[in-house]
């Protein structure tokens, strides 16, 4: 028989759920049968890992960031690994064989590599898979390691034949996590599915894309995004816009760094609660 008293031990019971909801975040509770559980795994208690947190960002006057413990990366882009042919961009040697050299000169100081992420965007992937690996095995010859990947490739194939990836996860608006989180965990599920071997090094921004990156994402996205990433991957590139488009003025303006910014103060709290460094 239901009494007062079972009523109000349950509404306390609810009310304490409610409450812890609240207070620890909406993915926490599990329901097993007829029992509501507390999953034992959170984000802020994930087990410490090899996790490197790489600095591309391109705003103007930016200060080392390896002082912070952020590591560097070489991101080489189209212009600088193709030219012009009859049905397209195609390799160039040499240009392969200049960056491979520079990478190598300006950033490595010891046996390790950085990692190169070469962006390729103008090929498409299924019918130039061959020489987007061709492109790939070519600058891990010049730089004499296998540290070397694609920009944000979806084909099964060249995800197959990834020794590193490199993922892009941007925001299309400031307060998306609705939309980007599922997306982020459907493309890392299918990532590991395909490979499971090779590191992944997702690449963020702090700026979202539907202004034309011209605003910053809040520390609270921004964290819950690192952590997300911290959880699942191996890595995180740090991208920033260098610049946007004003079209009534037809100028572009530059982004100044500017250490006062949610995304930075964030990031740093994440680092050294994770004791990430380079």
């Amino acid at each position: 028989m239901f009494s007062i008293e079972k009523a109000k031990k349950w509404m306390v019971v609810i009310g304490t759920l409610v409450l812890m909801f609240f207070l620890i975040g909406p993915n926490v509770l599990t329901l097993d049968g007829k029992n509501l559980h507390l999953k034992t795994e959170r984000l802020e208690n994930i087990k410490p890992k090899d996790f490197k947190v790489f600095d591309a960002n391109n705003y103007k006057n930016a200060p080392d960031l390896t002082k912070y413990g952020l590591s560097p990366i070489a991101i080489i882009y189209e212009q600088f690994l193709t030219t012009k042919g009859k049905n397209g961009s195609v390799v160039n040697d040499k240009q392969f064989r200049d960056n491979a050299s520079y990478v190598d000169k300006k950033w490595n100081r010891s046996n390790s590599k950085i990692p190169v992420c070469l962006d390729i965007e103008s090929w498409n992937e299924d019918k130039k898979s061959d020489d987007y690996i061709h492109s790939v095995n070519l600058f891990k010859k010049y730089y004499n390691s296998n540290n070397v990947g694609l920009w944000n490739i979806s084909s099964v194939k060249l995800i197959k034949n990834a020794s590193v990836l490199f993922p892009q996860f941007y925001n299309r608006s400031p307060e998306d996590l609705k939309t980007w989180t599922p997306n982020f965990l459907k493309t890392i599920q299918k990532i590991k599915q395909l490979n499971s071997r090779a590191p992944i090094y997702a690449f963020l921004s702090p700026q979202y894309t539907s202004n034309g990156h011209k605003q910053f994402l809040s520390y609270a996205v921004w964290m819950q995004e690192l952590k997300m990433v911290y959880k699942y991957c191996d890595g995180v590139v740090i991208w920033g816009m260098p610049y946007y488009d004003d079209h009534i003025a037809h100028r572009k303006v530059f982004f100044s760094w500017n250490s006062n910014r949610e995304w930075w103060k964030a990031t740093l709290d994440f680092m050294r609660i994770n004791n990430i460094h380079n």
